[in-house]
């Protein structure tokens, strides 16, 4: 992620514009529908790119397995990129171009200027990007529950979600002290997030009201950065799309029958809207509507106490605001419904969409 933003900001690139959207188009793209288009590129039984490399070369074993520990690690990390990405568009974009020509004149190279100037000048960028991060990956449960389990792999989250589904009966109490236990550990990479934040004034920089934001001519090295921006592209998105629009257009998907796409159609896109999906979707849309905009209003009054006040108390609305990204959607969820059934007076929200827009937001 940090990459793809100095590429983005601070070099001078053939086609811009276009290579600055590419790097999040990742996040248009559900993380159910990249764990499945995942599996089926690399599947060590099914997967096509396994299937493709083998026949090509005459391996005898499949090259990758995406039901393992790495397999999980390399979707995560290609799928998570983008948030860093957006997270240090802002300080890379706006550091002062002087700081990096005065290094040029002082004799250091293309990388060592990187490396000693422009990433430790955005470095509160850089920890806060981790920490996030590693936080979702930690309460992530598409992932572990899909790719994982079937590799034998366990995850926090898969072992709450074990003790929530597994047996006769749900047992919350079971999960309820997993999720506590869990709590606790994220709670120290939180402490040590808004610790590592609070110290942001050492990297303050004083510079000239003419300071300069322009790009960097890296010569030959641009196509070779265009390039390594496109190969991300392809990697997190492109196949991804392809995959999934690929098998929706097949009856159903196998490869012991020879070419799996030599027989498209769209039966499968009729089942879709003949099973109600117009209004599944419009449901969609105006969730996310409603949440977008309470969120983002509730951010900003966050942000503005804890950035734009004086009060004694601000570093409270910071930690309100960052504190619920370390509590899992599933834990929440369990949580929220236990607490909607159990509380006299708020069994009227159940069966509506308040406990979704409160639970999203």
């Amino acid at each position: 992620g940090s990459s793809l933003a100095w590429i983005a900001t601070r070099v001078r690139l053939p086609f811009a514009r276009v290579l600055g959207i590419l790097p999040v188009m990742t996040l248009f793209l559900p993380a159910l529908l990249k764990d499945t288009s995942w599996i089926q590129l690399f599947s060590p039984r099914t997967g096509l790119v396994n299937l493709g490399l083998m026949q090509l070369f005459g391996w005898s074993a499949p090259p990758f397995n995406v039901f393992s520990l790495t397999g999980m690690i390399a979707h995560a990390g290609l799928s998570l990129a983008p948030i860093a990405y957006l997270m240090l568009l802002g300080p890379m974009s706006s550091l002062d171009r002087a700081l990096e020509e005065a290094s040029f004149a002082s004799g250091a190279s293309l990388w060592r200027t990187v490396f000693h100037v422009t990433l430790p000048a955005v470095m509160p960028g850089i920890i806060s990007a981790f920490a996030l991060i590693s936080i979702i990956v930690a309460c992530s449960f598409e992932t572990p529950i899909i790719i994982g389990l079937p590799g034998g792999i366990s995850t926090y989250m898969s072992t709450i979600y074990k003790s929530m589904s597994g047996g006769a009966s749900p047992n919350f109490s079971m999960a309820s002290a997993q999720a506590v236990i869990y709590l606790a550990m994220i709670g120290v990479l939180l402490a040590w997030y808004l610790w590592a934040t609070r110290r942001e004034a050492k990297y303050a920089l004083i510079a000239n009201r003419g300071g300069s934001s322009g790009r960097i001519d890296v010569g030959g090295w641009r196509y070779v950065l265009a390039g390594f921006v496109v190969l991300y592209w392809i990697a997190s998105f492109g196949a991804f799309l392809l995959i999934a629009v690929l098998i929706s257009l097949i009856p159903f998907y196998t490869v012991t029958g020879g070419n799996p796409f030599q027989n498209f159609n769209l039966d499968n896109y009729r089942a879709v809207f003949a099973d109600g999906a117009v209004s599944a979707v419009w449901g969609s849309i105006t969730l996310a509507l409603v949440v977008s905009i309470v969120a983002v209003v509730v951010a900003l009054l966050l942000a503005m106490v804890s950035l734009r006040t004086k009060w004694r108390l601000r570093r409270l609305a910071d930690a309100a605001g960052t504190v619920p990204i370390g509590i899992p959607p599933l834990v929440f969820s369990v949580a929220l419904l236990i607490t909607v059934l159990s509380v006299p007076g708020l069994k009227l929200l159940y069966n509506s969409w308040a406990p979704m827009i409160l639970a999203s937001v």
